[in-house]
């Protein structure tokens, strides 16, 4: 085979090839946890925007809930 047409072998292709496997495996991981454990955020490390938006929402069904309190308390001393 003459010198121009040898096969060119890239140096990074191995490096590359195991950065995936790597990262393929890392979100193989992760998907493992999220069933097993029936959440998906089981950290703050995990998502902080849906740790964040977790946290809003409780806070508005806990106003929610005083709201309905206070709501169900007033019923009663109409009737």
């Amino acid at each position: 085979m003459p010198k121009d047409q040898m096969m060119r072998f890239d140096p990074f292709y191995l490096n590359s090839a195991v950065a995936s496997l790597d990262q393929t495996s890392a979100i193989e991981q992760q998907l493992t946890n999220e069933i097993s454990s029936g959440t998906r955020v089981n950290s703050l490390s995990d998502d902080p925007v849906a740790v964040g938006e977790n946290a809003l929402l409780g806070s508005q069904l806990r106003l929610d809930d005083r709201f309905s309190q206070a709501e169900n308390s007033t019923v009663g001393m109409l009737r």
